[in-house]
């Protein structure tokens, strides 16, 4: 009795097939973050600012590949930033997930000291980023003004902060006052800025 060969030869091509999107798909996005994690470090250590090439050299693809992934710098720059701020909102999360009445001004205080200590650990990375980089919109749910806003609204649901604020002018007010601090603090008063910054805020926010 013979035994063909036929039968299995279609499941192995088809399981052949099917594998390689996946893998295809799964080396796109780490070459695309591999870029990312480039820039991320030499824009915040090299100097003078560094170019495509610097980076495809840093994250081991060819010079091609950079723009598979962004059409252009301002693009790449954006993700970067984004990058940065998707990281900051997240771990902001982790870091007012136990508040509540009794330390929510404790916590504004703690979140206005983390930003002015990240700013300044960003330093280079921040200013090219942030204030010289990319024109790009920067996504809303990830925006400084967006993340302050659900801080304040929380204490407005705690009854701490005034009721009736106008969100879309007061949060962008608050970073504004956050990241001219930034300018002011360094290593030696970087604790003292931070409390006045968070006493001026209460101030203008408390019920």
């Amino acid at each position: 009795m013979e035994v063909s060969t036929h039968t299995k030869m279609p499941n192995k091509q088809t399981a052949t097939k099917s594998n390689k999107p996946s893998r295809k798909r799964v080396h796109g996005i780490d070459r695309r973050k591999a870029l990312i994690d480039a820039g991320l470090k030499l824009l915040a250590t090299s100097s003078p600012e560094p170019k495509v090439e610097d980076i495809t050299s840093a994250a081991g693809t060819a010079k091609g590949t950079f723009y598979t992934y962004f059409s252009s710098w301002d693009v790449f720059l954006a993700e970067v930033r984004n990058t940065l701020l998707v990281d900051y909102a997240s771990k902001m999360q982790e870091r007012t997930a136990g508040i509540n009445h009794r330390n929510y001004w404790q916590h504004l205080e703690q979140e206005v000291h983390y930003y002015l200590r990240w700013a300044q650990d960003q330093n280079l990375l921040h200013q090219r980023v942030f204030h010289a980089g990319s024109t790009e919109e920067i996504p809303p749910d990830v925006s400084a003004s967006h993340v302050i806003e659900n801080l304040i609204q929380t204490g407005v649901t705690l009854g701490l902060v005034r009721s009736g604020l106008d969100m879309p002018v007061v949060a962008p007010l608050v970073f504004q006052t956050v990241h001219a601090a930034a300018a002011l603090a360094n290593a030696k008063n970087l604790k003292s800025v931070s409390r006045t910054t968070a006493d001026y805020i209460r101030a203008a926010l408390a019920a």
